[in-house]
């Protein structure tokens, strides 16, 4: 179990009160319960973690966030 990066937890909270839930499934790949947990700071399976992180990164980068270190 782990937590999100902080930086990509902040952003994923701060794109969820833009969108639905549905939008947040499509865009990040996961559950209105984990969007809770990652919006708490709570830790994530390490799979879990790894692929929320990694798709963020994608959407990030895709709208034209600043760029999040590997």
């Amino acid at each position: 179990m782990r937590c999100l990066d902080p930086s990509i937890a902040d952003r994923i909270t701060s794109l969820s009160t833009m969108r639905n839930n549905e939008e947040i499934f499509e865009t990040f790949g996961f559950s209105y319960n984990t969007l809770r947990k990652v919006s708490n700071g709570m830790p994530l399976r390490r799979s879990l973690a790894d692929r929320i992180e990694e798709r963020a990164r994608k959407v990030f980068e895709a709208d034209g966030f600043l760029n999040i270190s590997a």
